[in-house]
């Protein structure tokens, strides 16, 4: 959710787009990301869940497509086919930083936590 929150608000500052398409854009992110991101944890999950990546990949390029032919006045919907393969490329790349960041807070924390609970478990002297 920080990883989306934070291309957004880029999105948002570098862009002089009216709102509108802003609204467009967080919904192709939270199609082609967010809901992934919620079954893809590690990255075997990104490999055993490759289906549910590539159709959210391609349904929120094509939200984004017609949404942004929707919102722009010159866009036009169907107009660069690029646009679905990079939403699928875009959205594996962002769902393997996703599962490496878990991955590597995970182990962390696992690590804080067998640390404190072998210091709770020494006698005091």
């Amino acid at each position: 959710m920080l990883m989306a929150t934070g291309l957004m608000l880029v999105a948002v500052l570098v862009s002089g787009a009216p709102p509108r398409v802003h609204v467009v854009e967080g919904i192709a992110l939270a199609i082609s990301f967010i809901l992934p991101a919620v079954f893809v944890e590690t990255l075997s999950d990104l490999k055993r869940l490759w289906f549910l990546v590539l159709v959210c990949g391609l349904l929120g390029g094509l939200v984004w497509d017609i949404g942004a032919a929707l919102t722009i006045a010159k866009g036009n919907a169907f107009e660069l086919p690029l646009i679905y393969p990079g939403a699928v490329v875009a959205s594996v790349i962002l769902l393997a930083v996703h599962s490496v960041v878990l991955t590597v807070s995970s182990r962390r924390r696992r690590a804080v936590q067998q640390a404190v609970a072998a210091d709770g478990a020494a006698p005091r002297r």
